[in-house]
């Protein structure tokens, strides 16, 4: 996708552009099927979030409560952003995560996936006092 260049805006207005784009309301409305996406509790996509993060979904879908990103590109957990304050259940697995940088964004997990992935420090999850299932396989 071409990013048009703006002169005399920053940078940064031109990725929030492009993010926006990527996952837009619109298109978020037709993966879910629904026109109000502000009451989905679950979301199954997979994502490549080398070049965009996903940070602004979790004000989109402020309701969810399950995110399946199976087999997507991740370059880091923290490209999930920090407003997924009701995130249940989170699936990673085949995401090719090397660490757990910014699982913490994520307080009320309960069950996280997180199978053939190349983890090897699970630390930071020691935090997360309502998680109950924990997935490493692989």
């Amino acid at each position: 996708m071409n990013i048009p260049k703006i002169q005399n805006f920053s940078s940064a207005i031109i990725i929030d552009s492009f993010i926006e784009e990527y996952l837009s309301y619109d298109k978020l409305r037709m993966i879910c099927g629904q026109d109000d996406i502000s009451k989905v509790k679950y979301l199954e996509i997979v994502v490549d979030t080398t070049e965009q993060s996903l940070g602004n979904l979790g004000d989109k879908m402020p309701s969810l409560t399950q995110l399946k990103l199976n087999n997507s590109t991740l370059s880091s957990i923290r490209d999930l952003g920090t407003s997924l304050k009701r995130l249940k259940v989170l699936w990673l697995s085949r995401c090719n995560l090397h660490d757990l940088d910014g699982i913490l964004a994520f307080p009320n997990l309960v069950e996280l996936y997180l199978s053939f992935n190349y983890i090897n420090d699970i630390s930071p999850l020691v935090v997360l006092d309502k998680l109950e299932i924990l997935d490493l396989e692989g």
